[in-house]
């Protein structure tokens, strides 16, 4: 659920509501995720972790092409750009 976005209280609801846990065990098991998140965050190589997303922006980008998305396939563009380093500068 961290990485779906939702916020603290989102998470505590659904731990509630889907598990019967308490508010502040809710809480607590939030926080021991989020240090666990940030321990393997820690230790990932920057490198992998920059071709990840780049290989997960070329498969949108071609997906937006394939399917005539064209904003989407410029986001793709520029996103790779930035993360390669190529952006061009706007002036």
């Amino acid at each position: 659920m961290l990485n779906l976005g939702k916020n603290n209280p989102q998470i505590c609801r659904i731990l509630s509501d889907k598990y019967g846990l308490q508010e502040r065990t809710a809480y607590r098991r939030i926080a021991d995720a989020r240090k666990q998140q940030v321990a393997e965050l820690e230790q990932l190589d920057r490198r992998e972790l920059a071709a990840q997303l780049i290989n997960a922006a070329q498969e949108i980008l071609d997906e937006a092409r394939t399917t005539r998305q064209l904003s989407n396939a410029l986001g793709a563009l520029g996103f790779i750009s930035r993360m390669t380093g190529i952006e061009v500068p706007r002036n």
